[in-house]
């Protein structure tokens, strides 16, 4: 005997394949005119005369949306010794992949869920049903919607995720800068744009990161260079002209230029492929050193023609520059030195770095310090502005995160942690890392989630490939909830003043730091439908 069994659930919630754990079903909800308002159609269907694989099929009425089936990806390593939040810290199977499709995967016996996406419209009510067909079973549940006359304002905060070239080109197996890496590089700006990244890293030269000492990664180089007979450089600007007007089609406005020198300190210079007099040759790179003369010199002159094309280009007011992703304590005068070089040869742009050392950033004089949430305490403290948070690998101890093993809401809240900070910006290094630590091979990211055992599941990448570009991943889709909350406390703020609005954030979630939140999906909800209601009045 068949069934068939279908709940509406918060978008906070994850139906693992062994059961829904702690649903929170919604019957009714609401979301503003121009909102992305997402929620989850879990099923499980039941045959015991059938075992394997059978397909079925989601239909919305009452509305259009966007269905993506939520899919299975496997997690070695789940969740580190230490991480305070996590729905489950076992290898296994993590919900994550929205994939694109009209039929439904279905395993008997296994619950799935349908990530359901419905954009605003006019105010009013509406009630939607979502439709599970199983072979000759169906069943119909339904939400009511109910669309305020109230807009979100255009997104303020800059988020960037850093988009890997070389990850494109080897996991879709094409040739770096041909027509069809083009076409595919497109796709996956398009899929940023969509989920609220407006920034993205511009590989001027191929981007020294994430890259064993000694080891490199694949070409990617924007920028032509020539070396002149009677000496000294000349540079062509016309695949980075290319690369900025594909980003602008799109909405992405501003572009974080690649690193200067090394990760990790500064310590030696980008790979920088070069025609010389003696052919094409890598003139730069881990073999010399980042107080080396010369790369001083060219990099004078190479950053005194950059300015000019940024600024024939209108672009010049929209770029930040890069020196050394993360340089920790025992780099500070190394560090230092090459940014006092950078802003000597380029002045006028901001420098902008991961650096959570506050004594670093004090003393490199930089413009735009990007703290761990693990680390900015002390910038919060001092009322640095600029100030700009990420996250990667490291941060687990009970701060904002996005790991696969890790609760909905903990991803989510960092738009609430946004607005009440003030942050300018935010950064997540992992939208495709396809590559095991250090670059030391590339993966097959719906086989490996983890760079190969080095970070927990969820951390590299946020968006899948797939044949013409990518698709994104659940924590992607929470994120950009996030995104949207913050848009909203912004026009609250709007309305009713700041201090009423912090007033109404503490009332209905107590104290939030970055550290500090209520763990309770349902109380969030509640949070939620309590600021779109003052909207609404």
């Amino acid at each position: 005997m068949a069934e068939l069994e279908l709940r509406l659930l918060s978008s906070l919630d994850k139906v693992f394949w062994d059961g829904c754990g702690c649903p929170h079903p919604v019957e009714e909800d609401v979301m503003l005119e121009n909102e992305q308002y997402a929620f989850q159609a879990a099923f499980c269907y039941r045959d015991e005369k059938n075992p394997s694989r059978v397909f079925g099929s989601c239909v919305l009425e009452g509305t259009k949306g966007e269905l993506r089936q939520v899919e299975n990806v496997p997690s070695r390593l789940a969740a580190v010794p230490g991480q305070l939040d996590a729905v489950r810290r076992e290898p296994g199977w993590y919900p994550d992949v929205l994939a694109d499709g009209e039929q439904i995967k279905v395993l008997p016996g296994q619950w799935g869920s349908v990530w359901v996406t419905i954009p605003g419209g006019a105010p009013g009510e509406r009630t939607i049903s979502a439709t599970l067909t199983v072979g000759e079973l169906s069943q119909t549940a339904s939400l009511r919607l109910r669309v305020l006359p109230e807009r979100l304002p255009e997104q303020k905060l800059i988020f960037t995720q850093w988009l890997h070239w070389d990850c494109i080109a080897q996991q879709h197996r094409v040739e770096m800068f041909s027509e069809r890496f083009w076409a595919l590089l497109e796709a996956y700006v398009k899929t940023a744009a969509d989920y609220g990244i407006n920034m993205l890293l511009t590989p001027i030269f191929t981007p020294p990161l994430d890259t064993a000492v000694g080891g490199s990664r694949m070409p990617c180089q924007l920028v032509d260079v020539w070396e002149k007979p009677e000496g000294g450089w000349r540079f062509g600007f016309d695949r980075l002209k290319r690369w900025t007007g594909l980003c602008r089609r799109h909405g992405i406005e501003r572009f974080e230029l690649s690193h200067l020198f090394t990760q990790w300190g500064a310590k030696a210079t980008p790979a920088i492929w070069a025609e010389t007099v003696e052919g094409k040759k890598q003139i730069f790179g881990w073999h010399v050193p980042s107080d080396d003369a010369g790369y001083a010199a060219f990099l004078r002159a190479f950053l005194s023609a950059l300015d000019g094309f940024l600024r024939q280009e209108g672009l010049a007011d929209r770029c930040v520059l890069h020196i050394s992703d993360e340089p920790g304590g025992g780099a500070m005068e190394l560090y230092c030195r090459t940014a006092a070089l950078v802003a000597e040869a380029m002045p006028g742009y901001p420098i902008m770095d991961a650096m959570s050392d506050y004594e670093i950033y004090r003393r490199s004089g930089i413009q735009i310090p990007v703290a761990a949430l693990d680390e900015i305490e002390p910038f919060v403290e001092k009322d640095v502005r600029p100030l700009w948070g990420y996250y990667c690998c490291a941060q687990y101890g009970g701060v904002s995160n996005r790991f696969m093993s890790m609760p909905s809401l903990s991803n989510r809240i960092l738009g609430v942690q946004a607005w009440l900070y003030r942050l300018e910006g935010f950064l997540h290094w992992g939208l495709n890392f396809y590559n095991a630590q250090y670059s030391l091979g590339s993966i097959d990211p719906y086989a490996v989630t983890d760079a190969d055992g080095a970070f927990p599941s969820g951390d590299p990448f946020s968006v899948y490939p797939v044949e013409d570009g990518c698709v994104p991943s659940l924590r992607m889709a929470v994120f950009r909830e996030g995104l949207q909350d913050l848009r909203a406390l912004e026009r609250l703020e709007e309305k009713i003043g700041r201090e009423a609005a912090e007033a109404l954030v503490r009332e209905e979630l107590g104290e939030v730091t970055f550290r500090q939140w209520p763990r309770d999906p349902e109380r969030f909800l509640r949070f939620r439908r309590r600021i779109y209601d003052a909207l609404a009045r």
